[in-house]
Parts: structure tokens; sequence; C-alpha cells
């Protein structure tokens, strides 16, 4: 993946580290898009995994060098009104397989039909 010199923005990689959203229960600030591929003792700079043990193993193993997956980004917050909020960004490091869209739609489409099916249940 060739990262961008122009980061002032979600669109490109790496993220430009931010203040976050500090509204919510566990506040934690936007530590940006950092290179665990090549960096991967970078890990305790993700404060989104401070008490998520197996969130940070996942990003470790997903990073890992015989990986085909990267990182992009995560996040773990409680709003003060609503349930707990956790998500793992995430693409193939292979840059024609992250550019096949119609592959891609496929993997999301067999994703949600898992997802409602694991609802109706």
């Amino acid at each position: 993946m060739k990262l961008s010199t122009n980061s002032n923005n979600y669109y490109n990689y790496p993220f430009l580290s931010d203040v976050g959203d500090n509204s919510v229960i566990n506040y934690t600030p936007n530590a940006g898009g950092m290179d665990l591929v090549n960096n991967p003792e970078l890990i305790d700079n993700i404060l989104e995994t401070e008490g998520l043990p197996e969130l940070k193993q996942i990003i470790i193993e997903m990073n890992s060098k015989d990986s085909p997956y990267i990182t992009l980004g995560c996040a773990n917050w409680q709003s003060k009104d609503e349930p707990v909020f956790t998500y793992l960004e995430f693409s193939f490091r292979d840059i024609q397989t992250a550019n096949n869209i119609e592959f891609i739609s496929q993997i999301d489409n067999l994703f949600l039909d898992w997802l409602y099916q694991q609802a109706d249940n």
C-alpha cells in the first residue's frame, strides 16, 4: 500500500491524529494512522486497545508479516446514552484485491446475509 502525503481527511492513509470525541464515557484521542506492519511496537500507541486485549491481539495478528491484511483504524467508545461501539477497519494488502470492487461487494453482501441470519436466530 502506498502511503498518502495528503492525509488531511479520512479518505487518505495514514490518517492524521485528532482529539477525538470527548463527549463519550471512555474518551480516547485518535492516535492517527500508523504502519503496524513495519512497526509492530507502535501497537501500544493505540489507546482504544487499553482494556480490550482481544482487539489488541487481532490488530497484531492482522498486521503480522504473513497476514494478507492491514488494519487502517479502530475505535471503541461508549456514549452517555448509548451502548458500546467498537469497529476495526481493515483492507487487503494486495492492491489488486483491495481494488476489486466486485469481490469486495460480494464479501460485503455475504457478511450482511450472515448478520441477518444471526438476527433471526
